[in-house]
This record gives structure tokens, C-alpha cells and sequence, in this order.
């Protein structure tokens, strides 16, 4: 089985968990993502991705999938049957 993650992406440890348990803690909640932080040799290193997209106002799935939010990163969407 391949790597998740491009060669330029990490998780830090306890990342998926950690949002893993924002579902379990809400079952309001149906969608989870993180910032990202620039790293590497880059001008952007330290620099957070909700700078350059911040994620304002109310966040839906319909809204994501509009292209009224971004998310930039491994988001986590909670399936309903």
C-alpha cells in the first residue's frame, strides 16, 4: 500500500487522532481540518495555510464543495448512511 502523504507533506503526531476525537466528542460535528504550516526551504517556511486561505464564516460541506471554503488539507468527513 502507497504513502497517503506527498513527499512534501508530514502529520505531526497524534494529528489524525486528534481530529478523530473532535468527531467523537461532537456528533454535531461532520467535517474536520487542520491548518497547515509551511516547512522546508521555502520563504513560506513557519507560515500557516489559513493566511493565505482562511476558512470565515459558517463551514458546510455544500460551501466546500461550492468553492465558497478551502480546504487546503486531509480534511475528515463523516459518512452518514
Amino acid at each position: 500500500m502507497g504513502s497517503i502523504l506527498d513527499g512534501d507533506d508530514a502529520w505531526l503526531t497524534g494529528y489524525l487522532e486528534a481530529q478523530v476525537q473532535v468527531t467523537r466528542t461532537d456528533p454535531a460535528v461532520d467535517m474536520v481540518f487542520p491548518d497547515g504550516l509551511f516547512f522546508g526551504k521555502t520563504t513560506l517556511a513557519g507560515r500557516r495555510t489559513m493566511e493565505f486561505s482562511p476558512a470565515d464564516g459558517k463551514i458546510s460541506f455544500l460551501r466546500v464543495l461550492s468553492g465558497e471554503v478551502t480546504v487546503g488539507y486531509c480534511a475528515l468527513v463523516r459518512a452518514r448512511s
